[in-house]
């Protein structure tokens, strides 16, 4: 990829296109990704699951009763979570957040005309830039 910075940041790059992005690839974007929309959710649970578990925690092997405990919590907000769902109730999305996901939903229709993912990925990489720790 001509647009990185140096030969680590190609090496990394050509390894993210030929596995995840380019045609032929090992783990094609219909594999790992959805079309993005207003409606909250995510596209991968168990992603989703472990992340909120795994934040539950300050060591690695916490004590059982922490861990049932922890358990118990995630079982509560699930069953809230499928009461919501079941009675049609939704959380308002933030404004911010609907500007940015309006504007993603933009550029993908734009890609869906176009059919270039290079520049697709170009136009909305801005909006997921790390930030900095310290």
């Amino acid at each position: 990829m001509s647009t990185c910075p140096n030969e680590n940041g190609y090496i990394f790059s050509d390894y993210i296109l030929k596995s995840y992005i380019e045609s032929g690839c090992l783990f094609p974007p219909e594999l790992w990704a959805s079309e993005p929309s207003i409606s909250p959710r995510t596209t991968n649970g168990a992603e989703s699951f472990h992340k909120m578990y795994n934040g539950q925690f300050h060591s690695a092997h916490p004590p059982t009763h922490v861990l049932i405990s922890v358990l118990m919590e995630i079982q509560a907000e699930t069953m809230t979570k499928i009461n919501s769902i079941a009675r049609n109730v939704h959380s308002k999305m933030g404004s911010s957040d609907l500007k940015r996901v309006c504007n993603v939903i933009e550029h993908f229709n734009n890609y869906k005309t176009h059919k270039n993912i290079i520049k697709y990925l170009t136009s909305i990489g801005f909006m997921y830039q790390g930030k900095k720790l310290y």
